[in-house]
């Protein structure tokens, strides 16, 4: 309480999102290169942005429903994305495109990890 009460912002990018639905529901960092961020919006995109040069590097779009799960993978430039469309979604992040798209849910994907070895979701 008292230590999070010191914490300040560096800085703010309220354009990440869609501004008519805000919110960023998920999020998640590149292992190899930490100034990529990964975020899942309620706006049924996620985006990537490079917190050292202030800019989006990719939005992702393609689901239907929020995006509440997201996964950088930790050696390669793809991100994997759940959403509330009931689908997990695996990217390449420097055409933004869908590499592959996975229906294995009847319901709202509430969860989405990564094997240690990146090669199961």
């Amino acid at each position: 309480s008292e230590v999070i009460s010191n914490y300040q912002a560096q800085s703010s990018h309220p354009g990440l999102h869609s501004a008519s639905v805000p919110g960023i529901l998920a999020l998640d960092i590149y292992a190899r290169d930490t100034s990529k961020i990964l975020t899942g919006g309620a706006d049924k995109n996620a985006v990537v942005f490079n917190k050292e040069l202030e800019q989006v590097v990719a939005v992702l779009k393609g689901h239907q429903k929020k995006v509440n799960r997201v996964v950088y993978h930790p050696t390669e430039d793809t991100a994997i994305t759940g959403s509330f469309d009931t689908t997990v979604r695996i990217w390449n992040v420097p055409t933004a495109q869908t590499i592959q798209m996975l229906r294995i849910h009847d319901g709202p994907i509430t969860g989405l990890y990564l094997h240690a070895t990146g090669d199961y979701v």
